[in-house]
């Protein structure tokens, strides 16, 4: 009975045990997650742990776009916190709840003198986090060690890695994958040539003479005008002198004209960004209206003017990021992130639906937001770095006498692996065989999985954009579509003066959400990502023998691909708009 009753102390003994230790670990991970928040609150903007407010400039009106981001069901910021909590268990060998900057001193014991400091061993594991090599990972955190007392705790880290390399970051994707994206060719001399006047604006009668004016530009004779054909002037910038501040760097990080929003972002840096990039006249405030400097919704208007002068002051425009976001989208990636197509909706909101001008589309692989002048396209890449290691190093590339394992002089001429070898040696025996190496490489894949980055493609303001309006948007320019390019007037003419400046033509954006580091990003951006044009999956359209006179295949067959006889195509072109569409031809089937 004796022997039963100490049994039952000791285990309940190890229980007490184990939840003190579970406890102190979860007030740990809590501590760390406060220190990033503390800061949070106190904006006010978003306190959420999955939200990632965007500032987008737009040609005429400022967009604040709310992104949710969802890793394996959980917000993406929770994710980054607790594997840098892993990172700094694994670390602390102690257990004191803090990393040492001095190496452990153990005369007696030879294993022990290849230790690393802890802080030393947390530098080789978290430096792929860091976007670093492994030295400059150690001379980071012992520097800070030494603001801290020589040791380093964990929300000191947390914070620290907010800084250096946050969860959340965006760049620019290379220009060979811009021109990739579809709807990004660049057309740049279309609008001065129809801009027959050189005003910098184009009037219905200018639109309506387009088919005239591009006629000699048809070099090819296929009766389409192809991107190529309107490349007389590469360098050319649309509307330039209309917009000399697209060319400006704002005060806040960011990729074009989408900015990153810090929680705790300073309202008057945002008050400074709206100024530099709509303030023409330089007077420090924005001019509303019809002809003013910047549109809005009415209502985030009338919330922001406060004194109701039709003047945004300086003052005023710090208070944009606090009127809340103008969408949310909410973003899941990895394991539980499948969405029926029932609830796909549900995934994007319009907080001011009566705003015409703004609309959201959700998909399988991302959204698709129309503004009043910028059509915005997000793809979610739900590659998961952290299960693909096709890229990442192997054992055997660094193996030269292919013994099965590295030594420290094999790998002396690999900084990166050289530094890290006494703290991926794991069993202290001088040799790192392939378990352990495997360990190195799953720590940089994994390192890259919790990371979300936004990589952005800037199509700027294309005319070409607002012409294309067949089903396929296929980036070139049929018969039909200039004839029809007055009607562009009815869908882009913001200020109703009845032509089309420059800064009404829609920006036109592509951006992609993935997991993965910058770095990481710049060597996988030589291969650009497959996306099929809105609309391409459509079938083609009309008889048979529709489709085989039709060969540029631009919906409509002219007098010139026609075959037969004048009289037939004239009974066939019901409309006499003098070529037959797929309508036409099936009527003339039936």
């Amino acid at each position: 009975m004796k022997a039963i009753c100490a049994l039952l102390f000791a285990a309940a003994a190890c229980c007490i045990l184990y939840a003190s230790l579970a406890n102190a670990d979860d007030e740990t991970k809590a501590e760390a997650a406060a220190a990033v928040q503390k800061e949070d609150r106190a904006a006010g903007v978003a306190d959420s742990d999955d939200v990632q407010d965007l500032l987008f400039l737009g040609p005429m009106r400022p967009v604040l776009i709310r992104l949710h981001v969802k890793i394996h069901g959980e917000p993406f910021r929770k994710t980054w916190r607790d594997n840098i909590h892993k990172l700094f268990i694994v670390a602390d060998t102690n257990r004191n709840g803090a990393l040492d900057a001095e190496q452990p001193s153990r005369p007696d014991d030879a294993k022990a003198k290849r230790k690393l400091a802890e802080i030393d061993v947390f530098a080789a594991n978290a430096a792929a986090y860091l976007g670093q090599e492994i030295a400059q990972a150690k001379a980071g955190l012992h520097q800070l060690a030494g603001e801290h007392g020589g040791a380093l705790r964990e929300p000191a880290l947390t914070a620290y890695f907010q800084r250096v390399a946050p969860p959340f970051a965006i760049m620019a994707r290379a220009e060979a994958q811009q021109r990739y994206e579809y709807g990004m060719t660049p057309a740049p001399a279309l609008f001065p040539l129809l801009d027959a006047n050189g005003d910098q604006a184009l009037s219905r009668e200018e639109l309506e003479a387009a088919e005239q004016r591009l006629a000699n530009r048809d070099f090819n004779e296929d009766e389409v005008i192809s991107p190529r054909e309107l490349m007389v002037a590469p360098d050319a910038s649309l509307a330039a002198a209309e917009q000399p501040e697209a060319q400006r760097q704002t005060v806040l990080p960011g990729a074009g004209p989408l900015f990153l929003l810090a929680a705790n972002e300073d309202p008057q840096r945002i008050a400074d960004a709206l100024l530099e990039r709509y303030d023409n006249d330089g007077d420090q405030q924005l001019s509303t209206g019809a002809s003013g400097e910047v549109e809005m919704h009415a209502t985030r208007l009338q919330r922001l003017d406060a004194d109701g002068d039709g003047q945004l002051s300086r003052q005023e425009l710090a208070a944009f990021a606090q009127q809340g976001p103008d969408v949310e989208l909410t973003n899941l990636i990895g394991r539980r992130s499948y969405v029926p197509k029932a609830r796909l909706s549900k995934l994007a909101r319009l907080n001011s639906p009566d705003d015409e001008r703004v609309s959201v589309k959700a998909r399988h692989n991302g959204f698709e937001l129309s503004l009043a002048d910028a059509t915005i396209r997000l793809h979610l890449n739900r590659r998961d770095p952290s299960r693909n290691n096709a890229d990442g190093p192997e054992l055997r590339s660094f193996d030269a006498d292919g013994n099965g394992y590295l030594d420290a002089e094999e790998l002396k001429d690999n900084p990166e692996l050289s530094q890290a070898f006494v703290s991926l040696d794991l069993d202290g025996d001088g040799k790192l065989f392939a378990d352990e190496f495997q360990v190195f490489a799953q720590r940089q894949n994994r390192a890259a999985a919790l990371r979300v980055l936004l990589e952005v493609t800037d199509g700027g303001q294309q005319l070409l954009g607002v012409l294309d309006t067949g089903p396929t948007r296929d980036s070139v320019l049929s018969v039909r579509e200039l004839r029809s390019a007055a009607l562009a007037l009815k869908r882009s003419d913001l200020n109703h003066d009845g032509r089309l400046a420059g800064s009404e033509i829609p920006q036109r954006m592509s951006i992609v959400l993935s997991r993965n580091t910058v770095a990481g990003a710049r060597v996988a951006g030589a291969q650009p990502m497959a996306e099929e044009p809105e609309g391409s999956e459509a079938p083609p359209a009309g008889p048979p023998w529709f489709q085989k006179l039709d060969r540029n295949r631009d919906g409509d067959v002219s007098r010139r691909e026609f075959v037969g006889p004048e009289a037939i195509f004239t009974r066939l072109d019901a409309n006499l708009d003098g070529l037959i569409d797929a309508e036409e031809a099936e009527a003339a089937e039936k």
